[in-house]
């Protein structure tokens, strides 16, 4: 559990990067998967995310949230990494 900018660098330890979540599948198994709040990339249906100076955060149950506050927020994140 950590900040978003320390996420983003823990992911690229590994050489990966916070996970974009492409699908509502993808997003219910990962939903499923975490136990507490964590980091991600963006999803596929807010593609404009990136470019803004915004922070999201997937909840346990698969809520998604999308805001500048949530950069702020402390919470665990979820990478993609090369296999």
């Amino acid at each position: 559990i950590t900040t978003y900018k320390a996420s983003i660098r823990r992911c690229e330890i590994y050489k990966g990067s916070l996970v974009k979540i492409e699908t509502a599948t993808e997003m219910e198994i990962l939903a499923c998967a975490i136990g507490t709040p964590s980091f991600i990339g963006g999803w596929e249906e807010n593609k404009d995310f990136i470019e803004s100076k915004e922070c999201a955060i997937l909840y346990p149950g698969g809520v998604i949230s999308i805001s500048k506050e949530n950069c702020f927020e402390i919470a665990g994140s979820i990478c993609k990494v090369p296999s």
